[in-house]
């Protein structure tokens, strides 16, 4: 079963707690997969780090940022 983890920083890492949550299907009751529960540090820090992340984003030129869309487009 994929457990998904928190993108912290660019990188995906296990939560401090090693704990998940369950992601359930309601009309089957199914369990499909698993989620990372974050410690309030931990989403501090994927904040924090988003918002330095989109002062640099608004410091590229148009040009710049479609270069990196379309790469990741692939």
């Amino acid at each position: 079963m994929r457990e998904q983890l928190l993108f912290i920083n660019g990188e995906w890492v296990k939560p401090e707690t090693g704990k998940f949550g369950e992601k359930v299907n309601p009309s089957t009751g199914e369990v499909s997969g698993k989620f990372a529960l974050a410690t309030r540090e931990e989403a501090d820090r994927a904040i924090d780090t988003s918002y330095e992340a989109q002062r640099k984003w608004e410091g590229l030129t148009s040009v710049e940022r479609s270069k990196y869309v379309y790469k990741i487009g692939g």
